[in-house]
């Protein structure tokens, strides 16, 4: 068997999505499917794996039209096509692509969440919203990483239900998963007054949330920090954020760390007190939650998208309440940190997501 992935995301591998890709290749590979990548070019690879093709981007108008790179990879997709025959499974990363992979034997068309504003405020937004509507009523198998997306698109499944499952016919939830092994805790002693924010610089992660969260936690836990763990620090909502930090007298207790290599962020987590997800939208499963809980060390988050199946502390994206949560977590440290830790461990592990993919691949 032969099986193609069609991402915008992949090398270099970055964050969740590029991981999970990277996870997909192991595990297929593990079981003799042979597995290759199509993604747009990137000039941060200067070795490139003979099972990875590279299509030519669009230079400098991505940093004017926000999105457009997008539609040029879905353009660039049409000289692909011819190839894309070849292949018995082609997994469309994002619904956004499977327009123009109409022509695959079978096409699984995998969403990392919802990743579109509720209301679509964009083109982009529109689209990947039309796209998601158009491949469900086409019947193309769907694989989602959370039951946000699949509630979007007509499936009733409450969150935290069905993990694994087929939920209807060609429906699947298959929720991120994490190596629980090589999330191990840290020595306690080591641990450190510190709320760890592991997130991209950008809106929809909630950074300014967290910040003020903070301030409020901060009144009654006055000797802590808040370490954010992501990039970039520059641009027009770093700003924002770092105005902010200034405005509410904190920055002597808020550092930016930028971002932080995968097989270093597990040295966060170990150091760590909590770790707060303030997540406002485009969320699945949280890999950061779930590597988080895997070293035990307790998250809060809000309850936006994929987040709410998770056995993170969960609150509504305000302020106030976040800082409550982190407070409950203090108050009940020690029940909190072990009852996510064992959930986390027996259920979003790897064999558990290996073994419900192989049945979707095989079916």
């Amino acid at each position: 068997m032969k099986l193609l992935q069609v991402t915008s995301h992949y090398l270099p591998v970055q964050g969740g999505q590029e991981v999970y890709i990277q996870s997909m290749n192991k595990l297929l590979n593990d079981f003799g499917i042979s597995t290759d990548v199509v993604q747009p070019f990137s000039r941060h690879v200067r070795t490139r794996p003979a099972n990875v093709y590279m299509l030519p981007r669009l230079p400098y108008l991505h940093h004017v039209i926000h999105d457009i790179n997008w539609f040029w990879f879905n353009a660039m997709l049409s000289f692909f096509r011819n190839r894309i025959k070849c292949y018995d499974v082609v997994i469309s990363h994002y619904a956004f692509h499977a327009e123009m992979l109409r022509e695959a034997r079978k096409l699984i068309v995998l969403s990392h969440g919802v990743d579109w504003q509720r209301p679509a405020k964009t083109m982009a937004d529109r689209y990947r919203a039309l796209m998601a509507s158009k491949t469900a009523a086409a019947g193309s198998i769907i694989v989602a990483n959370d039951t946000d997306y699949l509630r979007m698109i007509g499936c009733p499944v409450e969150p935290a239900e069905k993990y694994f499952e087929e939920v209807a016919p060609g429906r699947w939830f298959i929720p991120n998963c994490v190596d629980v092994d090589k999330y191990q805790p840290g020595l306690d002693q080591n641990r450190e007054r510190i709320i760890l924010v592991p997130r991209n610089i950008r809106w929809a992660r909630g950074i300014h949330l967290a910040i003020e969260a903070f301030q409020d936690f901060s009144r009654n836990y006055q000797n802590f920090k808040l370490v954010i763990a992501g990039g970039p620090l520059t641009g027009r909502y770093f700003r924002y954020c770092s105005e902010l930090i200034k405005k509410l007298d904190l920055e002597d207790r808020i550092v930016w760390e930028g971002s932080v290599p995968q097989e270093k962020i597990i040295q966060y987590y170990q150091k760590a007190t909590i770790t707060l997800i303030p997540t406002l939208a485009l969320e699945g499963t949280s890999l950061s939650a779930l590597e988080s809980m895997a070293a035990k060390t307790p998250v809060v988050s809000t309850n936006v998208g994929g987040l709410a199946d998770l056995p993170t502390v969960q609150s509504d994206p305000v302020a106030a309440q976040l800082a409550g949560k982190l407070r409950y977590v203090m108050d009940n440290y020690g029940k909190v940190r072990a009852e996510q830790y064992h959930q986390t461990r027996d259920i979003f592990n790897m064999d558990n997501w290996g073994k419900a993919w192989l049945k979707v691949v095989r079916s």
